[in-house]
């Protein structure tokens, strides 16, 4: 669960992208770089002054900031087993669902995908009934899944669709200066793989925030990547004919 302090960042994050102010231009504001905006967003190392210096850009105030963190914190961890089963049983309603994660606007739908407008506004209000969002006026619409939500384990989404993901995730020889593959074998105590798993859910929920942090940028100015991170006791297939037998 998030802390009340985390919620707050979060909240403040939702509230920069609404004004469509990008975290250059916040540093700007504030006599800050641009690096500098988004490693105090991304680790979270705000103090109370530079958390009020923000707001008063923001033109909000620390009550109303307080507010919006608490409704905030109702938002859903997860997905139910009917959410997962609808979206797992209709492709195109799983696109518009990824496209809404990304806060995707009708139009850019539209020309990015071959929807009509009145085919978002059928599968938004089929999102809406399913509880994944509100539908409100002028076709917006407000997500009710946390950015950093995780598909169920056993869920119908990751049984239909977990092979295909990772094998084209790995069909790339990640060799283009966008794309990196690091492994390691090694033997490793519990104590710290354990260490290792910690590290791998901070980064992954790192990945979550800097994005967040991007949503406000142009669509020309970003492309979508792919992050796929695990460990676990493995030893490759052809090393083990050549093992003795115990």
């Amino acid at each position: 669960m998030m802390t009340k302090s985390v919620q707050i960042i979060q909240t403040l994050k939702r509230a920069l992208k609404s004004h469509g102010m990008t975290y250059k231009q916040l540093g700007e504001k504030l006599d800050l770089s641009e690096a500098s905006v988004k490693r105090i967003f991304s680790q979270q190392t705000f103090t109370l002054s530079r958390l009020d210096e923000v707001c008063d850009v923001l033109d909000i105030d620390f009550y109303d900031l307080a507010r919006m963190s608490h409704e905030d914190s109702e938002m859903l961890d997860k997905l139910t087993a009917e959410q997962e089963k609808a979206l797992a049983e209709d492709v195109r309603l799983l696109a518009m669902f990824f496209m809404t994660l990304d806060e995707w606007p009708i139009e850019r739908m539209t020309s990015s995908f071959t929807f009509t407008e009145h085919d978002c506004i059928i599968m938004l209000a089929k999102l809406d009934k399913l509880g994944i969002l509100e539908l409100q006026l002028n076709n917006r619409y407000r997500l009710k899944l946390r950015r950093n939500f995780q598909f169920n384990k056993d869920g119908p989404i990751m049984r239909k669709y977990e092979q295909t993901v990772v094998s084209e995730f790995f069909a790339s020889r990640f060799n283009q200066s966008d794309e990196k593959l690091c492994y390691e074998i090694r033997e490793l105590s519990p104590a710290t793989a354990q260490i290792i798993m910690r590290k791998l859910i901070r980064l992954n929920e790192e990945i979550v925030d800097l994005a967040n942090l991007d949503a406000i940028l142009p669509s020309d100015q970003k492309k979508r990547y792919g992050f796929i991170g695990g460990i676990r006791p493995w030893k490759p297939s052809f090393v083990k004919p050549l093992q003795r037998k115990k």
